[in-house]
């Protein structure tokens, strides 16, 4: 009779450590994925806010330069422009076709 107490009590606490062990894993889980959350939300909050500082940092820097509309349209033209100029060289490189000059 002894012997077999000793084998239950012996089972019950095998099972307790088993259930603690369960219990703690679950825990750790829990705690990676609020982690991880949290990392997320971190990194968005921090992304929209920079967005904005360049936002806010970009409209004071066209509000103090009020020749800005102009000079975007001239550096517009040229890129355009340039880009024009490239492609036509391009193409008249590769086809061999002749550059009509506006």
């Amino acid at each position: 009779m002894i012997k077999r107490e000793h084998l239950q009590r012996q089972r019950h606490a095998m099972d307790l450590i088993k259930q603690a062990r369960r219990e703690a894993v679950k825990c750790l889980k829990q705690a990676a994925e609020e982690a991880e959350r949290l990392r997320s939300q971190a990194i968005s909050e921090g992304f929209q806010q920079g967005v904005l500082a360049s936002v806010d940092a970009a409209t004071r820097q066209l509000a103090s330069c009020p020749d800005y509309g102009t000079k975007a349209r001239r550096l517009s033209e040229q890129g355009l422009q340039a880009l024009s100029d490239r492609l036509m060289r391009h193409f008249a490189g590769e086809h061999a076709l002749p550059i009509i000059e506006p």
